[in-house]
């Protein structure tokens, strides 16, 4: 950290990563293990605060095992059943 006369201290990392919602915190993760030095920021207080923790149930992936069928029903149960079924 090196500082100026009269200024904030300077803060030097290799990735900053702007706003700790689900994609923000994955590239975060992603860098530190690729051995950078990461600072992630937001504008809320608290890091959990962020669109992610609103899109609970929302978010859903296809397991190795998953038929096309099933993934189609996590989908519409993610979707609450009210989901365009053109594009499910």
């Amino acid at each position: 950290m090196s500082r100026s006369k009269g200024s904030s201290p300077r803060l030097e990392y290799d990735v900053l990563v702007i706003g700790s919602g689900v994609s923000g915190l994955s590239a975060a993760i992603t860098a530190a293990e690729k051995g950078r030095d990461v600072a992630v920021i937001t504008k809320e207080p608290d890091p959990a605060e962020c669109n992610t923790r609103y899109a609970q149930g929302g978010i859903i992936g296809r397991a190795e095992d998953d038929t096309p069928e099933l993934l189609e029903q996590d989908i519409i149960y993610a979707g609450d059943g009210i989901n365009n079924r053109e594009a499910v």
